[in-house]
């Protein structure tokens, strides 16, 4: 009796053989080209959320120069009326002028010290500690000592 053909369908054994298992370089390979395509696709998705972002500023920023425009035309209607007032209660125009004028400039006054104030806070002072002990504990590691 003839040994049976491989591949001939009428023997018992025609089951196709399994592909080989990739070696260790093509499943590298294959991992690096997904990681490829998994990093391109983050980098597009910042990419888009950056733009859409920066649209959004534009439009805060509009909307916050008019929004600005209208609170200095109202505080300019606002001075006007107590200057009138003052005129009407007796006061020379000139004294009035001048009483407005104050009134702007002490609120300019409390304005910049709150803006100070918050000057000082600011500045990312806990990250700048931070990094601080960061290089000191890097430097004593390393042997140096640079305070």
């Amino acid at each position: 009796m003839d040994a049976p053909v491989h591949g001939d369908p009428d023997s018992p054994s025609s089951d196709p053989a399994p592909p080989p298992e990739p070696g260790l370089l093509e499943q590298t390979g294959a991992l690096g080209l997904e990681l490829l395509g998994l990093s391109h696709d983050f980098l597009q998705l910042a990419a888009l959320e950056t733009l859409y972002t920066g649209q959004c500023l534009v439009g805060m920023m509009r909307a916050a120069l008019i929004m600005a425009l209208l609170l200095v035309s109202a505080w300019l209607s606002l001075l006007g009326a107590l200057v009138l007032a003052l005129i009407q209660s007796g006061l020379t125009p000139s004294t009035a002028m001048l009483f407005g004028a104050f009134a702007n400039f002490m609120l300019a006054a409390a304005a910049y010290a709150v803006l100070q104030t918050l000057a000082k806070r600011a500045g990312w002072s806990a990250t700048l500690r931070a990094l601080r002990g960061w290089r000191g504990d890097r430097a004593a590691k390393t042997g140096n000592s640079q305070g």
